[in-house]
């Protein structure tokens, strides 16, 4: 089980449920909201809205023409 998870800093990736095992994914400034769709993971931020579709390893800005994102749906 991955588990993704935001905070002031971006966005953290954890291969088990222990926090210390975490690593940082997405270097985006705070991370409002971290959204698990079928097909992508969505990562809404102070910084704007950005999407991974290997389980947060990579991440692509989606260049939406605001900063701050606060929610997103699919």
């Amino acid at each position: 089980m991955t588990l993704l998870f935001g905070t002031e800093d971006g966005v953290y990736r954890a291969p088990t449920i222990r926090f210390e095992d975490a690593t940082q994914v997405l270097d985006a400034g705070r991370a409002i909201r971290v959204r698990q769709f079928e097909e992508a993971v969505y990562a809404c931020t102070k910084t704007g809205l950005y999407r991974s579709t290997d389980s947060g390893r990579t991440w692509a800005d989606l260049g939406v023409p605001r900063e701050e994102v606060y929610s997103v749906c699919v």
